[in-house]
This record gives C-alpha cells, structure tokens and sequence, in this order.
C-alpha cells in the first residue's frame, strides 16, 4: 500500500491497450483531499493502492437537467456490471461544473483494464446504456493513470 506521497503517471490509450507514456503528475497529500472532496458519494476513501494500479478516468458533458438521469443510469448499468469483473476495485462519481460528469474507476492493474475492454458483455452495456439514456451527451477523450510512488518518498 502507498502513503499518502502519491504519484499518477499518465497513459496513452490506443485503440488495443494502454501503455505508459512516462507523463507523471505528483499529488501531495492535501491535493488528495481536495480530490476526494470532489465525489458525489458519502463514501470518500479511496480504494487500496499498489503501484500496480490504475486509475480510469472519464469526462462527460451534457446539459445540466440531465444530469442526474445519467448518473442514476451509470450506477445501475455500469457500476453494477464493473462489480463483477476480475481486477475491478472501485469508482467514483464527481460533478465539476454544470452538466459535466467526471467517472474515475480504479483497476487493480493495466492488464486487469485491458482484460475488461475486451469482454465481449462490454458492447451490450454500451448499447443498453444508450438505448435507455436517449439524450445527448459528450464523451471526452479517456485518460489513464498508474499509480506511483512519489519522487518526495
């Protein structure tokens, strides 16, 4: 488990994996705080952390009266379909401005996320979503980042 002094290094995604890119962004203790401050959900710890694992990170934008709907949506769906993977640890929910909606999901490792992008349920639940959510919505570009530890430890 890492301390507090934590490190994300960014990933690149390409259309069949993740690989590191090197871009690494330390985050003191405070900035952690403030970070988990930002989810919606009472439950603010964050999962247990190696250097193994990563962290997905999501953004969407959409109008604001939709919001909530999406949210609602995203937990029943996909919350509840990532629960049952292999190397799923977590996810959290954060709203940073209106009608954005950022998802940050924690792996317990690339090859475990990478494992997960190539289930073939995946399709079903993008379809299922998009069926039942039938409102316009943005998905901005995916990022990725590994846990690391920190060059201040």
């Amino acid at each position: 488990m890492l301390s507090a002094a934590l490190g994300l290094m960014l990933l690149a995604a390409t259309e069949s994996d993740m690989t590191l890119e090197g871009t690494e962004v330390c985050v003191t203790s405070e900035q952690l705080s403030a970070f988990v401050d930002r989810f919606d959900k009472a439950e603010k710890k964050l999962p247990l952390m190696t250097e193994e694992t990563v962290i997905e990170y999501l953004q969407f934008q959409m109008p604001p009266s939709t919001v909530d709907e999406f949210v609602a949506l995203d937990e029943r769906l996909w919350t509840d379909y990532l629960r049952h993977i292999p190397g799923y640890l977590s996810k959290r929910t954060s709203h940073v401005e209106s009608g954005t909606v950022e998802l940050w999901v924690w792996w317990e490792s690339l090859e475990a996320l990478n494992r997960a992008n190539a289930l073939p349920g995946l399709s079903d639940v993008y379809r299922e979503f998009d069926d039942s959510f039938q409102k316009p919505y943005h998905t901005l570009p995916v990022k990725v980042y590994q846990v690391c530890r920190s060059q201040s430890e």
